[in-house]
């Protein structure tokens, strides 16, 4: 069973993704560690990050 994003929860997740960019770019692991912090997978983490 896949879990879907809310439109809360992909808000906070691009907020947390901006905040540990720099310049649009995010560190190596940054979206393993994001998406660990909130469950999800980093494929979904990914998908939201390149969704904008």
């Amino acid at each position: 069973m896949t879990k879907q994003i809310t439109d809360d929860l992909a808000q906070a997740l691009w907020e947390t993704l901006l905040l540990h960019s720099t310049k649009g770019r995010l560190r190596y692991g940054d979206i393993t560690a994001i998406a660990c912090e909130f469950g999800l997978t980093t494929k979904a983490v990914t998908r939201v990050w390149k969704k904008g």
